[in-house]
């Protein structure tokens, strides 16, 4: 992620994942800490303590009744 920023010319580049569960959570971290947006497209249905924990590190959650929408 830091690499994606320095050859960004210095602009921080938006990251996007689908994820309802770690994944998810470790890259909302990851970027957190890098100050870099992210928008994580996870199922509805998802346990709503990982969904929880994806916002709690600052990234925009999208809900979608399924991966295939």
């Amino acid at each position: 992620m830091l690499r994606l920023t320095e050859t960004s010319g210095g602009k921080r580049p938006s990251l996007v994942t689908a994820s309802a569960g770690n994944h998810g959570r470790a890259l909302a971290y990851a970027a957190q800490s890098a100050g870099m947006p992210l928008t994580v497209y996870a199922p509805e249905q998802a346990p709503m303590t990982k969904l929880n924990a994806i916002r709690a590190c600052g990234a925009e959650l999208k809900l979608c009744a399924t991966y295939d929408e």
